[in-house]
């Protein structure tokens, strides 16, 4: 007789099992799992479509979301380093109140992020460069 997980009643496997079947999915047939494990086709297409055992399937996609989200968040802290990076190049020597005047020219009214228009306009607020000549 199969050892059986604590308050599971007639449960045909136990937890290690069907995180057995889990992992064969894709490797074998279902009825070749079935006819391993002495159970029906059906039982074993239930655990992989999660009708049962669903919580043994649940860490894996959440771990898979969590992976992409850290992945994400990555890329977004070294563009962010790199941002910041470029910054502290182009303003050493400067004042904190020429620091304040470039950032505030840089920002885009809808996102943090610097724009090349935004570091014109703060070169020119510096008297680093000359206004642009507008034909009028």
């Amino acid at each position: 007789m199969k050892e059986r997980e604590i308050g599971r009643g007639n449960a045909a496997f136990t937890e290690a099992e069907v995180k057995g079947i889990l992992a064969q999915k894709g490797k074998l047939t279902a009825r070749e799992i079935a006819q391993a494990h002495r159970v029906g086709v059906e039982t074993i297409k239930r655990i992989w479509r999660g009708d049962t055992w669903a919580y043994l399937q649940v860490p894996a996609q959440m771990r898979a979301t969590a992976e992409e989200a850290e992945r994400i968040n990555n890329e977004e802290l070294q563009k962010l380093l790199a941002i910041e990076a470029e910054t502290k190049r182009e303003t050493e020597g400067m004042t904190e109140e020429e620091k304040k005047i470039r950032a505030e020219a840089i920002l885009h009214p809808t996102t943090s992020l610097p724009n090349e228009e935004g570091k014109a306009r703060a070169d020119v607020l510096l008297g680093r460069k000359p206004p642009p000549a507008y034909d009028l």
